[in-house]
């Protein structure tokens, strides 16, 4: 079972290289963004999920090895909060990938001492808690929740990868999913189009639909955004959420739609036209971000 080493050096090293308290992570909360899952026959399953809420992302992955009665159980938090935030870590093993740990143990030692962080191992797992700076603006709280989620999503298709290889020794058919799951409403197009100055940005659902205009003026960016097939309560909830968004000024609020002047931060519409194309699209045709998440940032 050699085969296994990467895997588990995968896990601890994550630990040494991200970021409550002694305790262990709370587990999962806030909504679940993405998860990938693998079976050979009876003989052997994985799976890894990311979770994600408005100041925390939860990464969980599972190895079980049911030929050899052994597990792995790994559970990775990073919190965010104006005062202080932090990343906690504990992965736990049984049966035969017990053997793993000690080694583990001092990668993941080595990794956090020059950060500060602190390393408790057992017999059975590792332990791993990093203090982080506070983060007091939003909009940064929010692209590092973005970024964490992202992170997790490739950690996920690397824990998939690495245990597809070790599973081609057992019996059985395959099981589980060919690519990622995201959990969110999939759009069924999204374009991009800046001309004449103006960016617009149109994303269409099934069963509703939204506009994006921005114009540059100086270096502000004013922005207006309709939406179509969208109840009267979540067009209140929207107009609030951008009434009380210290980045949003001159907020307008009308039937469907929402205008207001933002800073541009030294960004261009070039640039917001290509994080659009780039980033902002392609999550929300995968349905790993949604419409909803857009207007609660």
């Amino acid at each position: 079972m050699n085969k296994v080493i990467p895997i588990l050096a995968s896990a601890l090293v994550f630990a040494a290289c991200s970021s409550d308290d002694s305790t262990g992570p709370s587990g999962p909360s806030g909504e679940l963004k993405y998860s990938r899952t693998l079976t050979k026959g009876d003989a052997a399953a994985m799976e890894c999920k990311v979770y994600a809420s408005d100041n925390s992302v939860t990464i969980s992955m599972n190895m079980d090895l049911v030929t050899y009665n052994s597990t792995m159980t790994t559970v990775m938090e990073t919190t965010l909060g104006s005062q202080a935030s932090s990343y906690v870590a504990d992965i736990e093993m049984t049966g035969i990938l017990q053997a793993q740990v000690e080694d583990g143990c001092e990668e993941t030692r080595d990794g956090l001492a020059a950060q500060g962080g602190k390393v408790t191992c057992t017999e059975s797992g590792v332990h791993a808690v990093l203090d982080l700076p506070g983060v007091t603006d939003a909009a940064r709280m929010q692209t590092i929740i973005n970024g964490q989620v992202q992170e997790g999503v490739e950690r996920c298709d690397d824990f998939y990868k690495s245990t597809k290889n070790v599973f081609i020794e057992f019996p059985g058919e395959w099981g589980g999913d060919v690519e990622g799951v995201y959990s969110g409403e999939k759009a069924s197009s999204c374009d991009v189009n800046l001309e004449n100055g103006v960016l617009t940005v149109e994303v269409v659902y099934p069963d509703k639909s939204a506009r994006m205009q921005a114009v540059a003026e100086g270096d502000l960016f004013t922005v207006t955004e309709t939406y179509t097939g969208i109840d009267g309560s979540t067009q209140y909830e929207i107009c609030a959420n951008y009434t009380n968004d210290s980045d949003k000024i001159n907020v307008s609020c009308s039937l469907g739609s929402f205008t207001y002047t933002t800073t541009s931060d030294g960004s261009t519409l070039e640039d917001m036209a290509v994080l659009q194309r780039k980033a902002v699209c392609p999550a929300l045709l995968s349905g790993e971000m949604t419409l909803e998440d857009m207007w609660s940032e």
